[in-house]
């Protein structure tokens, strides 16, 4: 998303209140604008804002490469399915996928720098797990404890995450609601919450973001492909949890626009 700062004036139609007003612009269908009031004056029936857009929903979900035993590793497989599945036209938001090496120092840097890049609205991690048995949301993660190998034989400094200070990071989404609404979406795959993501590669990705913005960060552990469910049945799933976790987002922003701070609003 590009942010830009811009002054407009709009006339306050015939027989609306200014607060009125400033809720009709949260009527918006897509969210391809946002607008964060900062300032506002009358004259003469004028209202003018300055406010901040935001020219997109961006949406990255990334998937991991291949490591161990998973010489074909399900969460990209999945994953790549994306793009294919209408998230952008029916979510109104830019998809963006993204494989991960399964190495500690390609995290700690590329991570961040995509966040930096899109600055996305949201942003899935995605791995693999021989535990899983379905979709499995995973509810925390931590800072340290990472002692395992990665695929070049290397384990962060300390086996911890440099930039965290908090030990345990959890989300701001509701997990167990986003669980329980996929349920009802009728998807195959069932789908749980867990508060042990390993504390491998999948836990420290899923720190890393969580560290930079735990209010826009999931993770999904998805099982082993064709035991029973496909790459095709787990996209599906996964596109179910994006549905929930988007609209989890858009409330809460216009919760922030009916307390006058951003309007932005979209139903999915």
């Amino acid at each position: 998303m590009h942010h830009f700062g811009v002054e407009v004036s709009w006339k306050v139609p015939t027989g609306k209140t200014e607060m009125e007003f400033r809720d009709m612009q949260c009527e918006e269908d897509r969210i391809v604008s946002s607008v964060s009031i900062h300032t506002y004056t009358h004259a003469e029936g004028t209202v003018n804002l300055h406010f901040v857009s935001f020219s997109e929903d961006t949406v990255i979900v990334t998937g991991f490469g291949p490591f161990g035993d998973h010489k074909i590793n399900a969460s990209w497989e999945t994953v790549k399915l994306l793009p294919s599945l209408n998230i952008e036209e029916e979510f109104g938001v830019k998809l963006i996928i993204h494989e991960i090496p399964v190495t500690y120092d390609y995290v700690a840097e590329n991570v961040p720098m995509l966040w930096k890049e899109h600055e996305p609205m949201l942003v899935v991690h995605v791995g693999v797990s021989s535990l899983a048995s379905g979709l499995t949301l995973e509810v925390q993660a931590h800072r340290s404890g990472y002692c395992r190998q990665d695929t070049q034989g290397k384990v962060p400094p300390r086996n911890e995450i440099s930039s965290g200070k908090a030990e345990v990071i959890q989300p701001l989404f509701d997990v167990e609601d986003v669980c329980k609404a996929v349920h009802k979406s009728n998807i195959r795959v069932p789908t749980c919450c867990s508060a042990d993501a390993g504390r491998y590669l999948c836990e420290f990705t899923y720190f890393t973001s969580l560290n930079i913005d735990n209010l826009r960060t999931a993770f999904i552990h998805v099982p082993v492909l064709n035991k029973p469910y496909s790459a095709a049945d787990l996209a599906e799933g996964i596109k179910a949890i994006l549905r929930v976790l988007i609209q989890q987002l858009r409330a809460r922003q216009q919760d922030n626009c009916l307390n006058n701070d951003v309007c932005s609003v979209k139903s999915v």
